[in-house]
C-alpha cells in the first residue's frame, strides 16, 4: 500500500513540476552539449534527479525547492522569483547541486549541472504558483508542443480561471531563459582547480604541462587566470577587455547587477531605457520607474517617476482606458453640449423644428396603430 502511495505521489510531482520533463530536457540540451557532446544520457538523467531526490509537498501541491517564496516572489511578475532578496528556493537549490559539481569531470559534471539547470529554471515558469490549477499543467504542455513543433517563433496563451487572468508565453521569453540558464551554469563555474576544469580547460593546461604554447583565448571565451586571454585580463572567469566580464551577450543578471546587460564586448554596460521600452527593473529605466500596463502583467515598461502603471500603447490598458504619455488613464465620455437654439440661424431652428414635427407624427401613427390593433384584436 505504501508503495502505491509513493508511486501516485511521485506521478503528481511529476505533473506539478513547472515545466514539463521534455522541455527541462531540451534546455539542458540546449546548454550543455556543446561543452559535453558524448553525454547526452547523462544530462537526461540529470534533468530527472530534483524530483526524484525532493520531498513532495503537500501544501505547494509541487516537489520542495522547485518553486518561489510567494510572500517574497509575486507569482505574475514579469521577472518571476528575480527579486532583490533571492527568496527562490529553487534558485538557492541551483547553486548548491552546481556547486558540488566542482569535484566531478566529463559526463557525471553534466549531469549534475544539468539537474542543476532543471532547479534553476523552475523559476521562468509563469504557473509556478499555480500549481494546483488546470491552467498550469495546460499551459507546460502548450510549451512542450511549441517547442516540438520546430518552429523558430511561437507564442501560447492562456485564460486562467484563478486568478482570472490572461497569461502568455513566447519563444522569445523561452529562448531568453535558456541564455540565462547557459549564463548560470558556467558563469563562475570554472575556479581554475582540478578537477571541476579537468574536461573544458583540460586542454589548455595540458599544453603548459608540456611545455607547449597555449593558445590565448578571444574576448567570451572561459578562463582560468589573465594570462589566457589574448587581452590580459579575465574576470568571471571570461576574457574580455577590463571590468565585469560576463559570459552571454544580450542577457541581464549575474554577473551583472540589476539594471545591467552583457554586452556584445562581454562587459557589464548599464541599460538606459526611455519612456514606452520594455523593462525588467527600475535600474533599467531612465525614469527609474518600470511598472505593467493595467491589461497584463506578463510585459513591463518604463514611465515617468510615481505612476502605478506604465504602457506603451493603449494595447497595454483595460478596454476603457488608453495610454498616455506612458501612463494608462480613464477615457473620460464626452458629454453632447445641449443646443441653444436662440446662437442658431432662423433656417436652423426651422429645420430643427420641421424634424421634431416628423419624429412625432411617426410616434402618433405608431401608438395609434397599436390602438386600432389591440382594439380590433384585443
Amino acid at each position: 500500500m505504501k508503495y502505491l502511495i509513493f508511486a501516485l505521489m511521485l506521478a503528481m510531482a511529476s505533473l506539478a513540476f513547472g515545466w514539463t520533463n521534455y522541455t527541462n530536457q531540451y534546455v539542458a540540451k540546449q546548454v550543455l552539449l556543446e561543452s559535453y557532446p558524448q553525454c547526452i544520457d547523462q544530462i537526461k538523467e540529470g534533468v530527472l534527479l530534483p524530483i526524484a531526490n525532493e520531498p513532495y509537498d503537500e501544501v505547494l501541491g509541487e516537489p520542495a525547492n522547485l518553486h518561489c517564496d510567494t510572500l517574497m516572489c509575486p507569482a505574475f511578475d514579469p521577472n518571476y522569483c528575480t527579486t532583490e532578496s533571492k527568496t527562490c528556493a529553487s534558485e538557492s537549490k541551483a547553486g548548491e547541486v552546481k556547486s558540488s559539481a566542482k569535484g566531478l569531470c566529463n559526463c557525471e559534471q553534466a549531469k549534475k549541472l544539468s539537474e542543476a539547470i532543471t532547479y534553476f529554471i523552475s523559476k521562468y515558469n509563469p504557473m509556478n504558483l499555480m500549481i494546483n490549477e488546470k491552467c498550469g499543467d495546460e499551459f507546460d504542455q502548450a510549451v512542450e508542443d511549441a517547442v516540438k513543433s520546430g518552429n523558430e517563433t511561437w507564442s501560447v496563451e492562456f485564460q486562467c480561471s484563478a486568478p482570472n487572468r490572461v497569461f502568455e508565453y513566447n519563444s522569445k521569453k523561452f529562448n531568453e531563459m535558456i541564455t540565462s540558464a547557459a549564463s548560470f551554469a558556467f558563469a563562475e563555474a570554472f575556479s581554475g582547480s582540478s578537477p571541476w576544469f579537468c574536461y573544458t580547460l583540460g586542454a589548455s593546461a595540458h599544453d603548459e604541462e608540456n611545455g607547449e604554447e597555449a593558445v590565448l583565448k578571444p574576448d567570451g571565451a572561459f578562463c582560468a587566470k589573465s594570462s589566457d586571454c589574448e587581452s590580459g585580463y579575465c574576470n568571471n572567469n571570461v576574457c574580455c577587455s577590463g571590468d565585469v566580464c560576463c559570459p552571454v551577450p544580450g542577457v541581464k543578471g549575474y554577473p551583472c547587477e540589476n539594471g545591467e546587460v552583457c554586452s556584445d564586448k562581454y562587459t557589464c554596460i548599464q541599460v538606459n531605457l526611455l519612456n514606452g521600452a520594455k523593462c525588467d527593473d527600475d535600474a533599467e529605466c531612465i525614469s527609474g520607474n518600470c511598472k505593467p500596463g493595467t491589461k497584463s502583467s506578463i510585459n513591463r515598461f518604463c514611465c515617468a517617476a510615481g505612476n502605478e502603471f506604465c504602457c506603451a500603447s493603449d494595447d497595454d490598458c483595460l478596454s476603457y482606458e488608453k495610454c498616455e504619455s506612458n501612463t494608462c488613464i480613464e477615457i473620460k465620455q464626452e458629454i453632447e453640449p445641449e443646443i441653444n437654439e436662440s446662437a442658431l440661424t432662423p433656417e436652423e431652428q426651422e429645420e430643427i423644428k420641421r424634424e421634431t414635427c416628423i419624429s412625432l407624427s411617426i410616434i402618433i401613427f405608431i401608438a395609434g396603430s397599436l390602438y386600432i390593433w389591440k382594439r380590433s384584436y384585443g
